[in-house]
């Protein structure tokens, strides 16, 4: 009985000895490492990012986070939880733990948010109509930056006018000019942002006339009734005349009209007439 309590005893030793000396040779023993989390998933460089999850180790010492490749600086580090800031220069991908030499990828992927600088408009070619033509559907191209790649719901406007796009580009913006545009700002909105404005001049035109033609050098009777359809804004000093007197009305932008006039002379059959105005402002030819 009492042998067998001594090889107990000895047993018992040697295998404690044993164990000893084992932990003194290999070190303590290290938990598999693990990623739990990463919060937040997406943010701009510089941004506050923390991982939580296991055998990450007690200090950072040669430890290192990546996004994506890109080493990211620590500002925190204990076993169970890293805090990094977004590196610049970060792309998206995914988030990295390496701890003595063994890698841990957290499930999801992180997004790095790019900003995005507002649109910037530096030049319109043309930037007006031709004179004395309709002008709708002519081809208006745009240049700047920061018009994004694809339109999306990017969108181009005349003086509040929206303009069918042909192509559209990060740099270059081909358009139609749309109906009823009038002279004002061109302005692209990208990414929800409105760029600075450009002029953009719409002449006038007229449409149709009536009457259309008479001899050189005829004059029209005061009763003589013109019809007309202006489009774009109106010239400043163009009337339009009231019938039996000498007193007129201005004409607005984009309107039809009817107007009496005192005689007038045609310039040639082929060029049309010359409204003049009541005021001693030079004529208007159309």
């Amino acid at each position: 009985m009492r042998e067998t309590k001594k090889r107990t005893f000895r047993d018992h030793f040697s295998f404690f000895l044993g164990l000893l000396l084992f932990l003194s040779w290999t070190g303590p023993i290290a938990f598999a490492q693990m990623i739990g989390s990463v919060s937040p998933t997406a943010g701009s460089s510089g941004t506050s990012v923390t991982i939580t999850g296991s055998g990450f180790g007690k200090r950072q010492g040669a430890s290192t986070v990546t996004f994506n490749g890109t080493p990211a600086a620590v500002t925190s580090w204990i076993d169970s939880e890293v805090s990094v800031t977004v590196p610049e220069g970060a792309t998206s991908g995914p988030v990295v733990v390496t701890v003595d030499g063994e890698s841990t990828e957290a499930e999801d992927h992180f997004r790095v948010i790019v900003p995005v600088s507002p649109p910037s408009l530096s030049a319109l070619s043309p930037a007006a109509s031709p004179r004395h033509s309709n002008a709708v559907g002519m081809e208006v191209t745009l240049t700047g930056s920061g018009f994004g790649y694809d339109q999306g719901s990017n969108a181009v406007t005349f003086n509040g006018a929206p303009a069918a796009v042909i192509a559209w580009s990060e740099t270059r913006i081909r358009v139609k000019l749309p109906e009823g545009a009038t002279t004002g700002p061109v302005v692209v909105t990208a990414h929800d942002e409105p760029s600075n404005s450009l002029a953009f001049t719409v002449f006038p035109h007229i449409s149709s006339f009536s009457p259309a033609a008479g001899p050189a050098g005829s004059a029209l009777p005061f009763t003589e009734v013109i019809s007309a359809e202006l489009r774009g804004p109106a010239p400043s000093n163009l009337m339009a005349f009231r019938r039996r007197s000498s007193a007129g009305r201005r004409v607005k932008s984009s309107q039809r009209f009817r107007m009496v006039r005192p005689p007038v002379r045609w310039s040639s059959p082929s060029t049309g007439c010359r409204a003049m105005p009541i005021s001693s402002s030079p004529s208007v030819l159309f």
